[in-house]
């Protein structure tokens, strides 16, 4: 396996390096490699939404903040908790 090459260091998210890991991890626990998460970002009338896709196990974690800071620093948040709020998606979503 092959690790990816982009630099993981932030300046913008050094407070939020659960997002960055999501995005940037290409190898399960176990050793056997995995796709890297995806993290979309988009708006829906005056709220901001952050989703996290984990495509590999067919999960996704979608937050609702009134600014983007707030639903970045949310979605960090759970990731970092023991058990982040996964949902199961039924098939693998293509970007």
């Amino acid at each position: 396996m092959k690790p990816h090459e982009a630099p993981v260091e932030t300046n913008i998210l050094h407070d939020q390096l659960a997002l960055v890991v999501q995005c940037a991890i290409n190898a399960a626990g176990e050793g056997m490699p995995c796709t890297p998460g995806v993290l979309i970002i988009t708006t829906v009338g005056g709220a901001w939404i952050v989703e996290l896709v984990d495509p590999d196990r067919l999960r996704s974690l979608r937050v609702v903040g009134r600014t983007l800071d707030e639903a970045l620093i949310l979605a960090d948040d759970l990731l970092r908790g023991l058990n982040p709020p996964w949902m199961t998606s039924s098939r693998q979503r293509r970007f």
